[in-house]
């Protein structure tokens, strides 16, 4: 899969698929919402941004809204984020996935790579959409 281009989509998107993912008081994204879960190969983001009340361009069922974070800073953590393949069935124009971040981690390093991944992401992200007053 090719990588995304950074100058034409300096800022990418992480829908929020838990609320508890971000702190309002604090103003804090969680960790937990730059973790891999099992069987993913990356983090599943958007190039743009869009969603409404109604439609969630993320596809799930249940979403509160978007983070938004600078390419940049996740290429300089050492991870690519790059573009859907065009020849899957399930193919997005405007979906991409970082990756890099250990995949179902077992070593004590791949391990804490994984959690200083997620604590990095989470610390440039800053909420985007609130997409039904969830933090207010």
């Amino acid at each position: 899969m090719p990588q995304t281009d950074p100058t034409k989509h300096a800022i990418i998107f992480r829908a929020i698929a838990r609320k508890g993912w971000y702190d309002a008081t604090s103003g804090t994204v969680s960790g937990f919402a730059f973790k891999l879960r099992s069987r993913e190969l990356g983090l599943s983001v958007l190039k743009a941004a869009g969603c409404s009340r109604e439609n969630c361009l993320a596809g799930l069922n249940e979403c509160f809204g978007e983070f938004h974070l600078e390419m940049n800073r996740v290429r300089d953590l050492g991870l690519k984020v790059v573009d859907d393949n065009p020849d899957a069935a399930d193919f997005s124009e405007n979906h991409v996935e970082i990756v890099g971040i250990p995949i179902d981690p077992v070593t004590v390093e791949d391990k804490q790579r994984a959690e200083d991944l997620a604590s990095d992401l989470a610390d440039f992200s800053s909420l985007y959409y609130d997409r039904f007053g969830s933090y207010t």
